[in-house]
């Protein structure tokens, strides 16, 4: 049952993404070749429209986020409490595996979604023309110290922060749910609570059993539970990952018990 759930969770989903990727992608090659294509086609090609192309790819990308956080919150809300919730909760299936069939769905279209929009930038930019020299050397040496484990720890660390992410707003929802009125706001204010409340804690515990946790957390990752940024620059960037890694495992199991608890106890249906 719970691969028919993600399933029907992925055709319910997917049909908007794919038209942000492919707007992405699409803007992004148009801006390559009316931009920084050889000579003589930019004599040929007006700046208006070489500009409007590039100023549509970076709105693709707004688009791409928006998008993807819209959806995954709408899908959520109405697959659960709407509509939908009246069919969805009848089905033979616990309420942790509805749960985590909205979370697996979420959380691999909005990693590819991640993917789409990095590999948008590599195909905008003709990273091996002279022009990007100082660019291109400086992706290759990020590259160089992703190659091997980090680069896995990166992806995966990702994924964790990811996971949390969602889970975060599955539990302000579900908070949200238990009152009848104001069921928006006290969501939000759930949110932004749980998320302070959080990045508290992770931030004392780094004081307490990681007092030399700036080494290990130097530009790669970000402290406070924030997640893993772009740029990895320690020695000790696997281990760093791979540290933020568990703590989003965590910090997400955390979130996912009381969501679940709520959704089979405390179900409140529009």
């Amino acid at each position: 049952m719970l691969r028919k759930l993600l399933k029907y969770d992925f055709r319910s989903l997917y049909r908007p993404f794919v038209l942000t990727w492919a707007a992405a992608v699409a803007l992004a090659l148009i801006s390559r070749l009316t931009i920084f294509y050889p000579e003589p086609v930019p004599s040929k090609t007006d700046v208006f429209f070489s500009l409007l192309f590039l100023y549509g790819y970076l709105a693709s990308l707004v688009a791409l986020t928006a998008v993807a956080a819209v959806l995954v919150i709408q899908r959520f809300w109405k697959g659960i409490w709407g509509a939908e919730g009246y069919l969805t909760h009848t089905l033979p299936v616990r309420a942790w595996q509805i749960l985590l069939s909205k979370l697996v769905v979420a959380v691999t279209l909005l990693f590819v979604s991640i993917l789409v929009g990095v590999g948008s930038f590599f195909l905008l930019l003709p990273l091996g023309g002279s022009q990007f020299e100082a660019l291109n050397q400086s992706f290759q040496a990020l590259f160089q110290s992703l190659a091997g484990p980090p680069a896995l720890t990166l992806l995966l660390s990702l994924l964790c922060d990811l996971v949390r992410g969602c889970l975060l707003l599955y539990l302000a929802m579900a908070i949200g749910h238990l009152f009848h009125r104001f069921r928006l706001a006290i969501s939000a204010g759930a949110y932004l609570a749980i998320l302070f409340l959080s990045s508290q804690a992770v931030t004392l515990l780094e004081r307490l059993y990681l007092p030399e946790g700036r080494v290990l957390f130097s530009l790669g990752v970000v402290n406070s539970g924030v997640g893993s940024a772009a740029v990895i620059t320690s020695e000790h960037a696997a281990l760093a990952l791979a540290v933020s890694a568990a703590v989003s495992l965590v910090i997400s199991a955390l979130y996912f018990f009381p969501t679940a608890y709520l959704l089979e106890k405390k179900l409140n249906l529009e």
